[in-house]
C-alpha cells in the first residue's frame, strides 16, 4: 500500500504530502485545484515521462516521492524478486521511490536510495500501482495482460504451466531436429575429408601431454654425448675415478678419492675426535646424512649414464614421432589437445551419419510426438478459458448494469494466434481480449479503444471488483470514474470502490459526496493565493471539515445548512461500508 506521497515543486504544488487511509481514499476539490496534479505525481513514481515544464516557476527542479508497505503476499514477492534481481535493498517490506525532474530536462529516479531507469520504475510500478481512468499504466488494456487476467480469475495456472512446459519441448525437439539436419547436409558435403582426417588421427594413435613428453626426451637424446661427459664426470667428482694400473706398484686397485670416500674419511675423524670432545658427534652425524645424500645422487647419475636410455635407436624414433605430431597439428591448425579432441568428434560425426536414417526417424518422431503433447495442452486451455470466459461475461454484465452501463455489452474474445504452422504458443493456441458495446446497437470494440475515461474507469471497477482476489497489484488509482453518473449508480460505484477497498488499497479522484462519504480518509484539494502566487494545498478533512468538504460538492461554495445535514447523512449512510473489515490474508489495503 501507498503510505505516504510528498511533492515539492511541481505545478502549482509548492509542497504537499498525503497520507491515505489502507482501504479506500477520496480525494475531492473544485475543478482545475490540481486533483490531476496528484494523480501525475503517482504515475511519475511508477515510470510516467516526465516533463520539465510542469517543474514550479522559479524552481530549479520537481520532486515526488512515495513510500510502499507490502505486506506479505504476491506483490510482496513480486517486488522482492525485480529488486534483488536489480540488487536494490528491501527490508521490512518498505519500498521508497524517489523521482526528481532538473529544469534542463534530466530526470532521475532511485528505488530504496540505489538509482535506477525509468524502465526499472515501470516494471515495479506494475506491482505497487495500477491507475485507472487516463489511458496511461492500465495493464488490462494489453491484450496479453486480459489473457492473464481471465486465467487467473479461472484458476488456470497449472494447466498454462503444463502448456508453456509442452510448447518447451516441442521447441526443443524442432531445434535438436533442424541441428541434426544441418549437420547431415554438411556430413554429405565433407563426408570424405571427415573419414580421411579421422583415420589420419586415428593411425597416429595420439595422447594427450605427449608432445611435451617428446620435447623433454629429445633435448636429452639429441645431446647424449654432451650430457654422458658432464654425467661421468659428476659421477668421479662424487665416487672417485679407478686409478691403478695393474703394475707391480699398484696392487690394490683403489680408486681416487672422491666427495663420497673423502665424506667417509671425515667422519671417522669426527667419531674419533668426539672421543674425546662429544660436541663433535653431532658434526659427525651431519656428515653421515650428506653421505647419504651423496650415495642417493650417485645411484641418480648411473642410472641416466644407462646406455639403453640414451640408444640412438630410440633417438630416431623420438625424432619421427615428434616429426610426425608436428606435421599433423600445422595441417590441421590445431595444438595437440585441440587435435586430439577433433578426432573424438571426428568419429562422432561419422558415426551419426552412419546411423542417419535411423536417428532421422527418432528425431522426427520425437518432434511429433511433443506436436502433439503441446496440442492436447492447448486444447485443455482454450476448453478451459472458453468455459471461464461464459462465466465472467455475465457477472460482469451484473456489475457494468449496477455501475450505470446497463446498455453495455461486454464480451470476452478469444482469437487464434498467428504462428509458424500454426502451433500454439507457450501461452496456449488464442489471444484474449476484452471488448466492449457501451451502448445497444453498437459494435463491440477493444477496451483500449473507449472514447470514455468514465466508461473506461467504470469497466475497470467492475474488473477490478470481480478479480480483486487474484490481481496481484498492491494499489488501484481511479480518476475519472464518476464522469458523466450520479444518483443511485454514483452509490453503487462508492459502494464498490469500499468492498475492493477490503482487499487493495484503493485511491479515488472523485467530484461526487455520495462517493468521497463512503471512503475510510478524505482529502481536500484546494487553491489558493499567497504572495501573489497560486498554490495548490493538500489537506486531510475529518469531522466538521470533513461534512463542509462534502456540503461544497454538493451546493458549491453556497452551502447551507439543509446540505450540511446532506452531507451529513451521507456520512452516516457510508459509516458501515467504512467500519474496519477483516482482510484478506497478505493483502495490503
Amino acid at each position: 500500500m501507498l503510505s505516504e506521497l510528498s511533492v515539492d515543486n511541481l505545478a502549482i504544488v509548492e509542497r504537499a504530502r498525503l497520507e491515505p487511509a489502507r482501504g479506500f481514499t477520496a480525494l475531492s476539490g473544485e475543478t482545475g485545484a490540481g486533483k490531476s496534479l496528484l494523480v501525475g505525481a503517482l504515475t511519475l513514481l511508477v515510470g510516467a515521462r516526465a516533463d520539465p515544464e510542469a517543474i514550479r516557476a522559479g524552481a530549479a527542479r520537481a520532486r515526488v516521492e512515495g513510500r510502499f508497505q507490502l505486506e506479505p503476499g504476491p506483490a510482496h514477492d513480486r517486488a522482492a524478486a525485480l529488486l534483488a534481481l536489480w540488487g536494490v535493498d528491501f527490508e521490512g517490506g518498505e519500498v521508497v521511490i524517489r523521482r526528481e525532474i532538473a529544469r534542463e530536462g534530466k530526470s532521475r529516479a532511485w528505488i530504496n536510495q540505489t538509482p535506477v531507469t525509468i524502465a526499472a520504475l515501470a516494471e515495479l510500478g506494475r506491482v505497487l500501482l495500477d491507475v485507472h481512468g487516463q489511458h496511461e499504466h492500465q495493464s488490462l488494456l494489453v491484450a496479453d495482460r486480459q489473457r492473464d487476467v481471465l486465467d487467473r480469475w479461472a484458476g488456470l495456472d497449472d494447466v498454462r504451466a503444463a502448456c508453456s512446459a509442452a510448447w518447451e519441448a516441442w521447441r526443443d525437439a524442432g531445434a535438436e531436429r533442424t541441428r541434426f539436419n544441418a549437420e547431415e547436409e554438411r556430413a554429405a558435403i565433407e563426408a570424405d575429408a571427415w573419414a580421411f582426417a579421422y583415420e589420419e588421427l586415428q593411425r597416429a594413435e595420439l595422447k594427450p601431454g605427449e608432445d611435451d613428453e617428446l620435447a623433454s626426451r629429445l633435448a636429452r637424446l639429441r645431446h647424449a654425448g654432451r650430457l654422458t661427459q658432464a654425467l661421468a664426470r659428476a659421477r668421479t667428482a662424487i665416487a672417485g675415478a679407478e686409478s691403478g694400473d695393474g703394475g707391480p706398484g699398484d696392487t690394490t686397485g683403489r680408486p681416487d678419492a672422491g666427495a663420497l670416500h673423502d665424506a667417509a674419511e671425515a667422519e671417522r675423524a669426527l667419531r674419533e675426535a668426539a672421543l674425546v670432545d662429544p660436541v663433535l658427534a653431532a658434526l659427525a652425524d651431519e656428515l653421515a646424512s650428506a653421505r647419504v645424500t651423496l650415495a642417493e645422487v650417485l645411484r641418480a647419475v648411473d642410472d641416466a649414464l644407462d646406455p639403453e636410455a640414451l640408444d640412438p635407436a630410440e633417438a630416431e624414433a623420438a625424432e619421427a614421432r615428434h616429426a610426425l605430431i608436428e606435421r599433423l597439428t600445422r595441417k590441421h591448425h590445431r595444438a595437440l589437445p585441440e587435435l586430439i579432441a577433433w578426432r573424438d568428434e571426428l568419429g562422432a560425426r561419422l558415426a551419426r551419419a552412419a546411423d542417419s536414417d535411423s536417428q532421422r526417424v527418432r528425431l522426427a518422431e520425437a518432434e511429433r510426438a511433443a506436436r502433439a503433447a503441446l496440442d492436447q495442452a492447448a486444447r485443455e486451455l482454450t476448453r478451459r478459458r472458453k468455459a471461464a470466459a461464459r462465466r465472467l461475461e455475465p457477472a460482469l454484465a451484473t456489475e457494468l448494469s449496477v455501475l450505470g452501463l446497463a446498455q453495455a455489452t461486454l464480451t470476452i474474445a478469444l482469437d487464434p494466434v498467428d504462428s509458424i504452422g500454426g502451433a500454439p504458443g507457450p501461452a496456449g493456441a488464442e489471444r484474449v481480449e476484452f471488448r466492449i458495446a457501451p451502448n445497444a446497437g453498437e459494435d463491440a470494440r477493444p477496451l483500449a479503444k473507449i472514447a470514455s475515461g468514465g466508461e473506461l474507469s467504470r469497466v475497470m471497477l467492475a474488473l477490478k471488483t470481480l478479480l480483486a482476489e487474484q490481481d496481484g497489484v498492491d494499489a488501484l488509482l481511479f480518476d475519472e470514474v464518476d464522469a458523466g453518473i450520479g444518483g443511485a449508480v454514483a452509490r453503487a460505484v462508492g459502494e464498490r470502490l469500499a468492498a475492493l477497498g477490503r482487499v487493495r488499497q484503493v485511491l479515488c479522484v472523485t467530484h461526487l459526496p455520495v462517493i468521497a462519504a463512503q471512503a475510510e480518509r478524505q482529502f481536500k484539494v484546494a487553491k489558493v493565493e499567497q504572495g501573489g502566487r497560486t498554490l495548490a494545498t493538500v489537506e486531510r478533512v475529518e469531522g466538521e471539515a470533513r461534512v463542509a468538504e462534502l456540503a461544497r460538492m454538493l451546493a458549491g461554495d453556497v452551502a447551507s445548512p439543509t446540505t450540511r445535514r446532506q452531507a451529513e447523512e451521507l456520512l452516516a449512510l457510508g459509516t458501515p461500508l467504512r467500519a474496519p473489515k477483516k482482510r484478506a490474508p497478505g493483502r495490503a489495503g
